[in-house]
């Protein structure tokens, strides 16, 4: 039965949780969020939904764990047979919200200006990974979507406006002009806008997402909806 929440059918998405950023403010934030997601993840699991990492520039820190190599291409399939070609995809449509240093938030004083420095090496430590996890990175999503018949993607993780929304070859706007039916969970999501407070970025995000890539919901109406598939199946 296809239905945006049968477990069968779907799965959710972890977007870069990295356990460091050239922002220092956002790898704050990044630290939050990670704690705030563990018990929603757990629910997530427990209802027998898969979770994927999606762990770009990270994901060799997993080389040979059984969460890693479940997701990587079988010999034979090139990156360009899994995905079109990703440049091809229609620009966003509108304005965005812009991404980039938020440390003007901060009131530590040491944190008013964050060089570009790519200072990210693993998954954040304050993420729980369990056993059934998956970790994947670049085009390995839309061969698991193909392989699986994968129908809808549910997305959390860093930042919204950014890798979630678009710089990614998994990233949503990516994943739906292929044809995956994407949903963006706004309370498990944090983006990092420019010029802005914390909460109005997110806030800005989450509309632009609804308004031109996808639907937005909330972890508490996404777990509602998945207990009340299965217990109709029952």
């Amino acid at each position: 039965m296809l239905n945006r929440y049968n477990p069968e059918h779907i799965a959710l998405v972890t977007i870069d949780m990295w356990d460091n950023h050239y922002c220092k403010t956002f790898a704050a934030w990044t630290n939050e969020l990670a704690v705030r997601m563990n018990p929603f993840l757990d629910r997530v699991r427990q209802n027998g939904i898969q979770i994927i990492h999606m762990a770009a520039d990270v994901s060799s820190a997993y080389r040979g764990t059984p969460q890693r190599d479940k997701m990587l291409l079988p010999d034979g399939v090139n990156p360009e047979d899994a995905i079109p070609d990703y440049a091809a995809r229609p620009n966003p449509p509108g304005r965005w919200p812009v991404g980039g240093c938020v440390c003007y938030q901060s009131s530590n004083p040491e944190a008013l200006t964050c060089p570009l420095v790519y200072n990210w090496s693993r998954l954040n430590p304050n993420l729980r990974i369990d056993d059934s996890d998956l970790i994947g990175d670049g085009e390995e999503l839309a061969y698991y979507c193909d392989q699986r018949d994968i129908h809808w993607l549910y997305y959390v993780g860093i930042a919204g406006n950014v890798c979630v929304l678009d710089a990614r070859p998994f990233s949503m706007e990516q994943m739906g002009y292929l044809g995956i039916k994407t949903y963006l969970i706004g309370d498990m999501t944090e983006s990092f806008v420019t010029g802005v407070p914390r909460e109005i970025g997110n806030i800005r995000t989450r509309l632009y997402i609804h308004r031109y890539v996808a639907p937005v919901t909330d972890s508490v109406e996404f777990i509602e909806g998945i207990e009340k598939f299965r217990a109709n199946k029952k």
